[in-house]
This record gives structure tokens, C-alpha cells and sequence, in this order.
């Protein structure tokens, strides 16, 4: 369909309708000492003849300069600084032509010899509302023998003020297969980047793009609503000279990305989602337009019905617009819908919860103002085959009018799938997603049968890029160099493939039938599904150069919006049984994630060795040390926060980070980027002897990024204060994360060394003493690192000391020849060496006593080092007692003190015992194996009595002993022959 020559009104003469879609947002960007910058997002859809002229032509035309150097003479530029104008119409724009956007004129009646024509009775023109003297304007005025545009006449007022934009979209071919609907093919998508510096003060204007014409009522352009009406696209700007409110992002509009004329099935009701989006993620609201949004008023020569004539509704939360298309209600033919989108700012900060994120403005108070951002696009009802009674809606057809003989069709239009409504992309990083489509019921009933459609998903809209950003070359240019975004910009001008498109986003668009290879978006062999991927290595760039992207916060360069349509081609057109989904559209925040690093600029200590290339520093208990630690990240992060890594964590009891040292700058704003942080640690008793581990990191306040990812190999040791690889650098070895690289160091906390010195007995040695003989043992130790005080106590809990073992408070001294301790504190310095005493005289019950001992050495906080010997009670041999004789000691042993002086060779004076004089009693005899003690007194004479007295772990004369049991035995050498305890008890005694 080419729209041309279409009559809006009889009373001015003119013909137009080329405007189709448009959308305006905006942004403040910067704030400077005269002023506040603020950019304008104009995006437009136009026919293609609106540019079919170029400058050079008479009448002007709307085609500024064709991308590329002067391959084709018949529509291409010349660069020259001499010409500087077009040679030729831009008769097919493609992607990367300049256009203006000046008033169209109408060529019905012009001819070689004379002008003719008219011009809209509305003007084309960009306000901003502060003055009208800054007013772009594409309004024309008639010069000689051409209408030409008022801002290249350097005698007009208006001289320099043009509006202009560049080709984003253009269908390569004219017979396109597959479309997603009528017309399509014959639309130009521009995108017009404004920038614009208002008065450097907090101030709310009006921002507006009006011109005419829309397309003619229904027996001309088709347009039911709002026919021959002027276009206005309005924004209201809220502007700031609050820097921290320009950090939040919020002193901007939503942004929107929609397609403008989809295809509607009459007689199937529709939902679509408008999508739209905020970069600061501020709540949205949605309403319809007005009449005052639609233009109406602006130009009289508009028809009724004015408006929103297609009684479609909205939500006002998600943007849902349910179009009711009732056979009774809507007609076949174009509908324009308007909707404005809005939200709250400029934001100085937001107070935040888990369901909502409030606006402050700059006074604290929840801020009331709203941003709007306007969308006006077009929807195509079509009969697509279907009874026209309301009572066969949603029911399959026989053959009717276009259809071929035999065949039926569903009104069933195709489902597209994609991810949610936005998926975040990282620069320098390949990045995809995948997107499906089915057919409205699953299987291939929304194709004409029996005769095999084309079904596809189609990249409706592709990202706008700036004409700055990377892009691949054509090949086969014959020396030359042409710039493409896809192999499509190079066949419309038949100069073969895309090539190096390393940073172009990548998704099958050229329009193929469903058997040609290479177009991963066709389906499959039964035509009812088909899938597609995404993919796009974002570039990225230096925030000093910030020419490619419109930077929007701390790591978001831009968002971006990518649309797709699934198309069912159940014939050539959507009489024939052609039926779309609704566009869908993707958002993609492109984030220049950055990675910092982290160094240890000092510490009060020099490091004592590296432990696997990590540092490791010794200290003692009751010392400390103190680490500061230093992070940097690129200039785009505000705040860095260093801590801890929460793998290793750090000691509990300690341990204790400062205050992080932030810098302010001329404007008293904190900016913690470089930031200093310092790691105190004092070691105590607890930490004795560990070693532990901290990992610290420097984390930034990029929310959206990774939070953390390890770098590839070659970039383990990435230097310190670099962020990101070079632009360009694929693959990156800088893996970019919110968190940076961890630096991992050792504390080791010195312990003890702690062992038993003379006198104390060797390990596991045995050491005797006799019944009634006074006996001390000390028991030594000490801290080889003349560190720690010690105590010494006995392992009780398997080793109970024997009854009567009395053990001394502890003595505490300095080691020997060793310097006094550094540090004195609780549990350090004051009894690096300790020493106790033993005390014991064991009783008679304790003759033969053969028992483990077992004592530790041991710090207060437990660390112990054992020492055990057996303490044995000799049978046998005895120390007197104060006034005990021979004799006495004999009576009570049941035998003849002549016996006992007999067996002490070595005493002189029998009547001359003194106290703790250590005599023998008798003999030890190993016995053998089941003698008893019965059979020993009568071998060797001795009174049983004194047997048992002698040997108290036997407790009866006839128990059996055991092999090598040492018995002590007092013979009866002089005890009279007739005594019944002689050899063993008697029978009867």
C-alpha cells in the first residue's frame, strides 16, 4: 500500500498524511553554572514518501543526507564541503540516513513547469516550552521556485533551528515476506535525539511536538478517529538544580518503546501491553489521551469522531490496553490511540520498602510533581475472513471472500513469548535471550489450509543506536566504507553482508521465506512454532567520552527496547488469512558494570611469612594490629563499602572495623570512592595458637550488576585502579562485579609452648616411696615462648590422686637466663615458669599401692600440655614413726622384733630408732601362679595375721595369686612352735 495524494481537507487543498507513530520523552542530563541540559528522545514513524526528495530537489525535500560515501549516483550523497546537499532522493532510506522532519507538501499537482501544491495549515514544530525564540520549527515558506524549510533560510528567524533524526528502521524490501501487517514496509522509523539548556532553576515546563497531518477519514486514508487532525506530543518536564536529585536518575520521563500500527482481527477482542519503562524504577501510571492529547483543536480542517473512538480502556498500573473490536462497534480501517505514561520526580532520595520505593523531593517531603512521557501510534482492524455476526465470533469459517475455494480459517492470531518485560545486558559481555512463538491453539489452526503458510517472528523494532556507537561494514564496497547495523542495510544497497559486527546486535531479520537457510526465526516443519535468540555484546565506553549513550545513573549507560511480532502468513494478505500478535517488547538496560580493587595501603606490623603466596602475620595474646585498607573503583560508583568476606568472616571476639574514611567534595556531597577503611584486631587468650584466615573486599554500589564473579585466569592479578578491560577487548579478562577480587592474609595468633621441666618426673616413669615415709615430689613447667603464665593441676577425671597426696599452691618465677615477658596482662607476663609440690606419707592400707598420676600444664584458656607417672608404695620396708620401737613395730605386725632387727643387717643399736627411720620388715617373694597365702606362712613359718597386715591387697589367706604377685613375708623365725597363727589359721581360730 503506498499512502499518497490523500485529500484532508477541501478548503486548504492539501493532501499529506504521512505521520504514523510518535513517542517523546526526556531527560536531564547535566546541570551547569548558566544552565540545565536536558535531552529530548523523539521517535517518529513516517510513510516513505514523506522523504522521496532530497534537498536538492524542488520542492525541498525531507532527505538530508544518505548514509555512506557516493556508491549509487542515483540516490546517494555527496560528502563534499562544496555540495553539502543532496544529489538524489533518498528514494529507499535505510538505516544511518539523516532526515528533517519538515512540513510535507503536497505534489498532487505539481509539474516541471510550475511549483503548485500546498502546505499544511499547521506548522511542524519542537517547543520547550521556556521561550518561543528557542523553538525548532520544520515549517516551510516559499522561496523562488521552492518551498523551503524556514531553518535553512539564514535570513528567517527560525535560521538553524531544524528538526532532524536518523533512520533507525526501514524494510529493505518492497514486497517483504514475511510483514507483519499492511503498510509496514512502506514506514520510516526516525529517532530525533534533542538536547536543549534551560534556565539553570527547579521549574516545570511543557515540552511539544506538533505538526500536521494524520492520515483522511475513512474514504481516503482510512482513518476512522481523529481523521486529517494535527499530531501533538506533549511531555511535561520537571526539571532541577538539585545534584543530589540528578544522582537518583529521576530527574527524567518513563521511556517508551512500542511499534506502531499492529494489526487487529474484527470481531476478536485484543489485549496489548504498552511498554514503558523507568530507568530510576519509579512506579508508572498509564492513562488514555484526552482529546488534548490527540491534537484535537489544533487544526481545523479535523473530523469527528474526535478522541478515543475505539472505547479502548487501560490499566493504570501495568499498561494493559484491552481493545473491545466488536462487529457491532469497530469498523475495518486505521484507529489512533493515544496514552501518556507519568510518574513522580524529580527524586532527591527515596524512602524504601519492600513494596514501594517513595520519591523525596528536595525539601524531605514525598514529591507530588509528575513526569509524563506521551506515545501515538496507529492499529489496523482487518476482516480477515470472519463472519461479520456477532453470534459466530471465535468459530472457524467456511470459504468466504479471499479465501481460496475449500479452505477455512480461525480467528486465532499467534502467542509471542518472550523473558519479562526487562532483561539487563552488561557492556563488552555477550549477552542473549530467546524468544518463542506458537500459534493461537498450539497446533496450524491459524493458517489457511490446506495451503502451508509462513510462520516467523519478526524484529519489529530494533534498538535505536546512537550514530555514534560501533558498528559493522558492508563488504563488497569496492574500496569504500558503509556503516550497517545487519546484513539488511547492506543488501538495500546490494553491496553484500554485514561484516565485524562484533558489538551489532544480533537477531535474524531479513525477511525470507521459511525454506531459505539462515533465518533461525522461521518455523518448523509444521509451521505452528517457531524460536529465535537475542544476542548483543553491548559496547563499552569511558564516562568522559559519553558520546555513544545517554548515561542514566551510576552504572546504567542507557535502556534500550527491542519488539517483535510473531507472524502467521495464512496467505498474502490479512484478507486472506495474514493474522499477527500484538508487539511485545523487551527492555534492555545496557549496565557498564565496573570492578574494583581493593590493596593494603598499611599495616603497623611487617608481615612474618607467606603461607601459598598469602601474607601471614604473627602476634602474641594480649598484642594487636591493625590493618587499613584502601578501595577504588571507577568514577561512575559514589560509594565503596569494605568489609569482610563473609566465607572467612572475621573473629567474633577481637576483631572490629572502623569507620570508613569518605572524602566530600566542593559541593559538601560524601563520596566514598577511593575510601579507607581500617581492620583492628587485639588477640586474646581465645585466639591463642589459631590461625586464621580474613578475606576483604571492596564492594560498590552498582545494585544491578553481578554481585560477584571471579575473573578469568589471565586476569588473576588484576592492577590495582583498573576496573574494566579496554573497550573492545573481547573476551574481557576483567570479569566485571559489583564486589571486587578478595585480599586474603593470615593472623596467626602465637601459643604456647608448654612442657614439664626437671625436677619433675619423665614421662611414664615409675617413682616409690615406703609406708609412713614422708614423701614430696615437684612438678615444674614452663612456657618456652616466656610468654604465658601457667598452672599446673591434676588430670583428675581419669587419674584420681591417692588418698592422703596433699599438692601445694603454685610458685610462679621467671625462666632462667631468659628477658621478662613483653607484655603483662591477664594471662600473660607474670608465671611464664610454675611449679608445685606434692606432699604424701602413705598408711599401711596403701602397702604395695601401684597407681597412674597423671597432671597438666595449662594456660587459662585451656591449652595444656600432660605429664604422667606411676606413684608406687614399696612392700616390705617402713619409716617409724615418733616413739615407735622394734618391738612395738614388731607386736603390731604379729612378729618378733629380734626377727626385724635381724632383717636390718645395717642397724646397730636396736633400741637407738628414730623417727622416719626406714627399716625392712621381711623379704618380697614373687609367687607363683595359685599359691596363696596360707601355703606361704606355713613354707616359711609366718604368722598368717602378720601376712595379711603386710600384704592388704590380699584379702583372705586361701585367695589364689597371681604370677610374680609380690608378697612380703615376715618368716616366723623365732615365734614360738605351738602358736595357732603359725603357718595359717587353724581350724577354730
Amino acid at each position: 500500500l503506498v499512502v499518497a495524494a490523500l485529500i484532508c481537507s477541501q478548503a486548504t487543498g492539501y493532501s499529506g498524511g504521512y505521520f504514523r507513530y510518535g513517542s517523546l520523552s526526556w531527560q536531564q542530563t547535566k546541570i551547569e553554572a548558566d544552565g540545565i541540559i536536558v535531552k529530548f528522545t523523539l521517535k517518529t514513524a513516517w510513510a516513505r514518501a514523506m522523504f522521496s526528495r532530497g534537498e536538492a530537489e524542488t520542492p525541498w525535500g525531507n532527505c538530508v543526507q544518505c548514509s555512506g560515501a557516493a556508491i549509487n549516483a542515483a540516490r546517494e550523497c555527496d560528502n563534499t564541503p562544496a555540495a553539502k546537499q543532496q544529489q538524489g532522493a533518498c528514494a529507499l532510506p535505510v538505516v544511518g540516513d539523516i532526515v528533517a522532519l519538515n512540513d510535507a507538501v503536497d505534489t498532487s499537482s505539481l509539474t516541471t513547469a510550475t511549483l503548485g501544491g500546498a502546505l499544511p495549515n499547521v506548522e511542524t514544530t519542537f517547543s520547550f516550552g521556556d521561550s518561543a525564540a528557542t523553538t525548532l520549527t520544520g515549517a516551510r515558506k516559499r522561496i523562488a521556485s521552492r518551498y523551503t524549510p524556514k531553518c535553512k533560510d539564514d535570513n528567517d528567524a527560525s535560521f538553524g533551528k531544524c528538526i532532524q533524526g536518523i533512520v533507525v528502521e526501514s524494510f529493505a524490501l518492497a514486497d517483504s515476506m514475511p510483514t507483519p501487517e499492511a503498510n509496514a514496509r512502506d514506514l520510516v522509523y526516525v529517532l530525533s535525539e534533542i538536547t536543549h539548556k534551560y534556565p539553570k532553576q527547579t521549574k516545570h515546563y511543557v515540552a511539544e511536538f506538533v505538526g500536521c497531518c494524520r492520515l483522511g477519514p475513512l474514504d481516503a486514508g482510512d482513518l476512522v478517529n481523529n481523521p486529517s487532525g494535527a499530531w501533538s506530543l506533549r511531555s511535561h518536564v520537571s526539571l532541577t538544580d538539585n545534584a543530589l536529585a540528578m544522582d537518583t536518575g529521576t530527574a527524567a520521563s518513563p521511556m517508551i518503546s512500542h511499534v506502531p500500527m499492529f494489526t487487529l482481527v474484527l470481531g476478536k477482542p485484543t489485549e496489548f501491553m504498552v511498554h514503558a519503562v523507568d530507568a530510576a524504577r519509579r512506579p508508572i501510571k498509564f492513562r488514555l489521551g484526552e482529546n488534548t492529547d490527540f491534537g484535537v483543536g489544533i487544526n481545523t480542517a479535523a473530523q469527528e469522531p474526535y478522541g478515543n473512538a475505539m472505547k479502548a480502556t487501560i490499566n493504570a498500573d501495568t499498561g494493559l490496553v484491552s481493545f473491545p473490536a466488536t462487529v457491532d462497534t469497530i469498523y475495518a480501517g486505521y484507529y489512533n490511540i493515544v496514552v501518556v505514561v507519568s510518574t513522580v520526580g524529580p527524586c532527591s532520595g527515596y524512602v524504601s520498602t519492600d513494596e514501594l520505593r517513595q520519591c523525596v523531593s528536595p525539601g524531605g517531603t514525598p514529591q507530588a510533581e509528575r513526569v509524563t512521557a506521551l506515545l501515538d501510534f496507529l492499529v489496523r482492524v482487518v476482516n480477515a475472513g470472519f463472519k461479520t455476526q456477532v453470534g459466530a465470533l471465535n468459530s472457524c469459517t467456511d470459504a468466504s471472500s479471499g479465501l481460496p475455494a475449500g479452505t477455512r480459517v480461525c480467528n486465532n492470531p499467534p502467542i509471542l513469548m518472550l523473558p519479562s518485560a526487562q532483561v539487563k545486558f552488561i557492556c563488552n559481555e555477550h549477552n542473549s535471550f530467546d524468544i518463542m512463538a506458537t500459534d493461537g491453539n498450539g497446533v496450524d489452526k491459524s493458517v489457511s489450509v490446506p495451503h502451508k503458510g509462513v510462520f516467523a517472528i519478526r524484529y519489529r523494532q530494533r534498538l535505536a543506536l546512537n550514530s555514534n556507537y560501533p558498528k559493522g561494514q558492508c563488504s563488497n564496497i569496492g574500496g569504500g566504507v558503509v556503516k550497517c547495523m545487519d546484513h539488511g542495510d547492506c543488501a538495500a544497497r546490494g553491496i553484500g553482508y554485514c561484516t565485524n559486527m562484533d558489538f551489532v546486535p544480533q537477531f535474524p531479520r531479513e525477511d525470507q521465506q521459511f525454506w531459505r537457510p539462515g533465518n533461525r526465526a522461521i518455523a518448523g516443519s509444521n509451521s505452528s512454532e517457531a524460536s529465535a535468540t537475542f544476542e548483543w555484546t553491548p559496547f563499552c565506553e569511558a564516562l568522559t567520552a559519553d558520546s555513544i549513550y545517554a548515561f542514566r545513573g551510576r552504572h546504567r549507560l542507557d535502556v534500550f527496547s527491542a519488539c517483535f511480532m510473531a507472524v502467521d502468513e495464512g496467505g498474502a494478505t490479512e484478507l486472506a488469512g495474514k493474522l499477527t500478535s500484538p508487539p511485545k517488547c523487551v527492555h534492555i538496560p545496557v549496565l557498564r558494570c565496573t570492578k574494583p580493587t581493593i590493596r593494603l595501603s598499611a599495616v603497623d606490623k611487617t608481615v612474618t611469612r607467606f603461607s601459598w603466596a598469602t601474607p601471614l602475620w604473627e602476634i602474641a595474646v594480649s598484642t594487636n594490629i591493625s590493618f587499613v585498607f584502601e578501595g577504588v573503583d571507577d568514577a561512575q560508583t559514589s560509594v565503596l563499602h569494605i568489609h569482610h568476606h563473609a566465607d572467612h568472616g572475621i573473629p567474633s571476639l577481637g576483631a572490629e572495623w572502623k569507620a570508613p574514611q569518605c572524602t566530600s567534595d566542593s559541593a559538601q556531597r560524601v563520596t566514598c570512592n577511593p575510601v579507607k577503611r581500617e581492620l583492628y584486631f587485639g588477640a586474646e587468650m581465645i585466639h591463642a595458637g589459631a590461625q586464621m584466615t580474613i578475606c576483604v573486599e571492596t564492594v560498590n554500589d552498582q545494585q544491578e550488576c553481578p554481585r560477584y564473579r571471579k575473573n578469568n585466569a589471565a586476569a588473576a592479578t588484576q592492577p590495582f585502579a583498573q576496573h574494566f578491560s579496554a573497550a573492545g577487548v573481547l573476551p574481557s579478562p576483567i570479569t566485571t562485579s559489583q564486589a571486587s577480587e578478595p585480599y586474603c592474609f593470615h593472623i596467626q595468633v602465637n601459643g604456647p609452648d608448654l612442657h614439664f621441666v626437671d625436677p619433675t618426673p619423665a614421662q611414664d616413669t615409675t617413682v616409690v616411696t615406703y609406708i609412713g615415709c614422708p614423701f614430696t615430689l615437684t612438678l615444674a613447667a614452663e612456657d618456652g615462648t616466656n610468654h604465658f603464665n601457667l598452672q599446673i593441676e591434676p588430670w583428675t577425671a581419669e587419674f584420681s590422686l591417692p588418698t592422703g597426696v596433699a599438692i601445694s599452691a603454685p610458685t610462679c618465677q621467671q625462666r632462667p637466663g631468659a628477658p621478662p615477658p613483653a607484655t603483662v596482662a591477664t594471662g600473660v607476663g607474670s608465671c611464664p615458669q610454675v611449679s608445685r609440690t606434692l606432699s604424701w606419707s602413705p598408711s599401711r592400707a596403701q602397702t604395695g599401692l601401684h597407681e597412674r598420676a597423671c597432671f597438666h600444664v595449662m594456660t587459662t584458656v585451656g591449652v595444656t600440655s600432660a605429664r604422667c607417672f606411676v606413684l608406687h608404695v614399696s612392700k616390705c620396708r617402713y619409716c617409724t614413726q615418733r616413739d615407735e620401737s622394734l618391738k612395738t613395730l614388731a607386736a603390731s605386725y604379729f612378729t618378733d622384733w629380734l626377727q626385724l632387727w635381724a632383717a636390718n643387717t645395717d642397724m646397730k643399736n636396736p633400741y637407738a630408732v628414730t623417727q622416719h627411720q626406714l627399716i625392712n620388715l621381711g623379704a618380697n617373694y614373687h609367687a607363683k601362679q595359685d599359691e596363696t597365702l596360707g601355703v606361704l606362712a606355713r613354707r616359711f613359718r609366718a604368722d598368717i595375721r602378720g601376712l595379711l597386715l603386710a600384704n592388704p591387697d590380699v584379702q583372705s589367706q586361701d585367695d589364689k595369686l597371681r604370677q610374680d604377685h609380690v608378697i612380703c613375708i615376715l618368716p616366723g623365725t623365732c615365734t614360738s612352735a605351738d602358736s595357732p597363727y603359725l603357718g595359717g589359721y587353724s581350724k577354730g581360730t
